[in-house]
């Protein structure tokens, strides 16, 4: 059985988690992806709305270049990230990788959709780093959808710290 440190979601026909957040979970949707990619990477085919993973598995949740999903309206972020906070441990971080371009990942839509939701025992705040992706992740190959090259440059980063209720009311 293997055992993973983290997860990325969506991850298409890449390794990006693999590389740079190794031990991790590969995970997508599309189950084409077993023959589409000239090599399939991913260790798992689910939605990532509905996880197959135990509470308090990973530590690291990787969005890399989300299309399609993740913060686009309000219901579908707060399915998102109550299984993401789920899956993940306390003091654990989701860490969204995107192009300001990508629609599913500017920080203003971020920041309004974690204020929009309520998330029950979960504090969530983040942090946003203008970045080049050919420094942190030399020489990956960031893909849309549609195959086309893009360069990610923004790294937003929602620490998530979970409140225990220890019943000392």
């Amino acid at each position: 059985m293997t055992f993973f440190k983290n997860i990325e979601l969506g991850a298409g026909c890449g390794n990006f988690g693999k590389l740079f957040f190794s031990p991790c979970c590969l995970t997508d949707k599309n189950k084409e992806l077993k023959i589409a990619c000239d090599i399939c990477h991913l260790d798992c085919f689910c939605d990532a709305c509905e996880l197959p993973f135990g509470e308090n598995t990973f530590g690291i949740a990787i969005l890399c270049n989300p299309y399609g999903y993740g913060f686009n309206t309000k219901e579908e972020t707060e399915i998102l990230l109550n299984e993401l906070t789920r899956v993940l441990t306390d003091d654990s971080r989701i860490i969204i990788i995107g192009n300001h371009r990508n629609k599913y990942c500017t920080p203003k839509r971020i920041e309004k959709r974690i204020h929009q939701i309520s998330l029950q025992g979960v504090n969530i705040h983040f942090t946003v780093k203008e970045t080049d992706s050919a420094c942190p992740y030399m020489g990956y190959p960031f893909l849309t959808t549609d195959g086309r090259k893009t360069n990610p440059n923004k790294e937003i980063t929602l620490y998530v710290r979970k409140q225990f209720n220890t019943g000392l009311d």
